[in-house]
């Protein structure tokens, strides 16, 4: 409650500061207030350094994910070999114990 006592002073206080105009939407006419974006920047440097700098980053981070992939592929081969290894070795496990099961 205290804030919309407050907020409604603060427009009070605006209101009585802008006496001047009846209407204020003759004031905010988008001429005064907007500019276009090509006036906005006519004046402003072109960012040269910031532009090089980024497009180095993405040449980094382009070369980083193709090495993340080279990484993930050899990742997923080394599994597939490890995969093969456990298999050999129950084969070989089930082999020896046929064996001794034979030798009784």
């Amino acid at each position: 409650m205290t804030a919309i006592r407050y907020a409604a002073a603060c427009a009070a206080l605006l209101l009585a500061a802008c006496s001047e105009a009846q209407d204020a939407s003759e004031d905010a006419a988008a001429d005064s207030v907007e500019l276009p974006a090509d006036a906005a920047m006519a004046d402003a440097p072109m960012p040269a350094e910031g532009a090089a700098a980024i497009g180095e980053a993405a040449d980094q981070a382009r070369d980083a994910a193709e090495a993340m992939d080279e990484v993930e592929e050899d990742a997923q081969q080394a599994a597939a070999e490890a995969e093969a290894a456990v298999d050999d070795i129950e084969a070989i496990e089930a082999e020896i114990s046929a064996a001794e099961q034979a030798m009784e």
